[in-house]
């Protein structure tokens, strides 16, 4: 498994990520779009995603899904057909404000072999 190294460059990366993704929020529409393959999925557009560690590719979105709620969404794969790791996905995670505890996220599932996350986003960190 590559290592994950998280330093000073790579938090300015994500916190790049998080202030686009806070200004550019998707919406319901869009996603019903990318799910009908009307619109690219959000990972296509690179100020939505970076690569960790020279290994780990990141996509970080902010999400009004289909239930009415507002969540964090989270996509982390890793090259060779291999799936993240869990310390890895935790350690991500809680870079994007989302904690480390797998258990206080909404959702968690495989895309093939990409980690997908998600957690509501609640008036205290919206505006991480």
């Amino acid at each position: 498994m590559p290592v994950l190294l998280i330093d000073k460059s790579a938090r300015e990366k994500i916190e790049n990520i998080i202030d686009y993704a806070k200004k550019h929020p998707t919406k319901k529409s869009d996603l019903l779009k990318i799910k009908e393959g009307k619109k690219p999925p959000v990972g296509d557009n690179t100020k939505h995603s970076l690569i960790l560690s020279g290994h780990y590719r990141i996509v970080y979105s902010r999400e009004h899904q289909i239930d009415g709620r507002f969540y964090h969404h989270l996509s982390i794969s890793v090259p060779g057909g291999k799936c993240p790791s869990v310390p890895s996905v935790e350690m991500i995670a809680e870079e994007f404000g989302m904690g480390r505890n797998m258990q206080s996220w909404n959702g968690i599932w495989m895309e093939g072999k990409a980690v997908n996350v998600i957690k509501e986003i609640s008036d205290e960190d919206n505006d991480l």
